[in-house]
């Protein structure tokens, strides 16, 4: 019966190997980038873009890269894709005031300021995005959003067991690549088993996805989100006004209706309302001629 504490005793001080983990379960992925808060601007403004970085694996992270890139605007009616070629912003500013166009790879650091990541360290990463009067943008009836795609690299681990990550967002990929992907390994019908080559995350081929890329370690680890922020005309202020300025007249002649139907109650108020009433109905005198 010894042998069991003994044996729990090895599990402690030889946990397994960042191999034997599972990089790409969704409770890890899911939570890399987290807490986006993105501007809701109208053209000619600037907003912050903020998202958290966290090292969600019980190992040390290294080498962090990360990505941000405008890929696509697209209103009611509208899908353009944002190319090499696209004009006018919007852009993306660093803490600097660097311009850097549409894409951005800002510097990700610990806490210490140096490129590692314990577990559950994490970093808010902060930059501006600058639109422009001529940034396309959309209606006050028709929101126009830009959507951004995101790329992560990092070192996972230490010495012989670390391990070089490429995870990325479903921006990179087309409609025709991502249902390729979502293909099964095996007909429905096999009693195969799927090849250890080809590696599968939930209902997606990561192996195909990578290849896509033709990335070193032959498939990619993880799916982590996309994410948007908007761009438009903002309503008006006048009918916000005009609409608060009529409820509030209405609100007074039901007082004073009210007062005027009900004398005893408030006679003052009656007394001084009757009296205007009286002003505006006082007959004119007949011109002279």
């Amino acid at each position: 019966m010894r042998r069991w504490p003994i044996l729990f005793l090895v599990l402690l001080l030889f946990p397994p190997t960042v191999g034997a983990h599972h990089i790409g379960s969704p409770r890890n992925v899911s939570f890399l980038l987290d807490h986006f808060l993105t501007p809701d601007l109208a053209p000619g403004e600037r907003g912050p873009f903020t998202l958290t970085f966290r090292n969600t694996y019980p190992w040390n992270m290294t080498n962090v890269s990360l990505r941000l890139e405008v890929y696509r605007y697209r209103e009611i009616d509208v899908d353009l894709p944002v190319l090499a070629n696209w004009t006018g912003g919007p852009d993306f500013v660093d803490d600097v005031g660097i311009d850097r166009g549409q894409s951005y790879e800002p510097v990700v650091l610990g806490p210490n300021n140096t490129i590692l990541f314990r577990p559950n360290e994490s970093r808010v990463v902060s930059f501006t995005v600058v639109t422009y009067p001529e940034t396309r943008h959309g209606s006050v009836t028709k929101q126009g959003s830009y959507f951004v795609r995101t790329r992560l690299e990092f070192d996972l681990g230490e010495g012989a067991a670390m391990n070089h990550s490429w995870m990325m967002s479903r921006g990179y990929f087309t409609d025709v690549q991502f249902a390729t992907a979502a293909r099964p390994c095996l007909p429905a019908n096999s009693t195969d088993t799927c090849p250890s080559s080809i590696y599968y995350e939930g209902d997606y081929n990561m192996t195909y996805l990578g290849s896509v890329y033709g990335l070193p370690q032959g498939h990619l680890d993880g799916l982590i989100p996309d994410t948007a922020f908007s761009v438009a005309e903002r309503m008006p202020t006048w009918p916000y006004v005009a609409i608060g300025g009529a409820m509030v007249a209405f609100l007074v002649l039901a007082i004073l209706f009210y007062a005027e139907e009900n004398p005893a109650k408030y006679p003052r108020l009656a007394r001084w309302w009757l009296g205007v009433k009286g002003k505006s109905r006082r007959p004119r005198s007949p011109k002279r001629t």
